[in-house]
């Protein structure tokens, strides 16, 4: 049975990290997925004052189950948008793009950056599409290549 979990414990985080061959970064929040107790993905995030940045969403070695970590990546862009944070950053390093682009990101470039955008991930997605004032205030997920990397 698939498991996506909050890592609760920081060496737990980092001990998780290590399996995905991941930097372990003490500042981040993380979610994990397993199923049957083998460790699937790890997906390593942290808040910012106006967006959260999704560090890492890789799967542990040997494994690529995809279907697994774009529900794991779904849980994390759902806390974020729980805690009121409704723009997420990724880097061009962040994870599989293919899995990236499932997940509903868009491309987007700006002068800085190349974003991929995916406005929200609730069920109202169509009725919001016909309100220009709720497409104003719809969460919004980016994923960038980050040229000047000044986060």
């Amino acid at each position: 049975m698939l498991e996506i979990k909050p890592i609760q414990e920081k060496s737990a985080q980092e001990q998780i990290c290590t399996q995905c061959k991941t930097e372990y970064d003490a500042d981040m929040l993380a979610y994990a997925a397993h199923a049957d107790n083998l460790l699937l993905g790890v997906c390593q995030f942290r808040f910012y004052s106006n967006f959260a940045l999704i560090k890492d969403l890789k799967p542990a070695p040997g494994t690529n189950d995809f279907e697994a970590m774009f529900l794991l990546a779904r849980a994390a862009m759902n806390f974020i948008d729980l805690c009121g944070t409704h723009t997420a950053r990724c880097t061009d390093k962040t994870g599989e793009i293919r899995l990236l682009l499932a997940l509903g990101f868009q491309k987007r470039s700006t002068k800085t950056c190349m974003n991929y955008i995916c406005r929200t991930f609730s069920s109202g997605n169509a009725a919001r599409a016909k309100n220009k004032e709720s497409r104003r205030n719809s969460p919004r997920f980016f994923i960038s290549t980050v040229l000047d990397q000044n986060l």
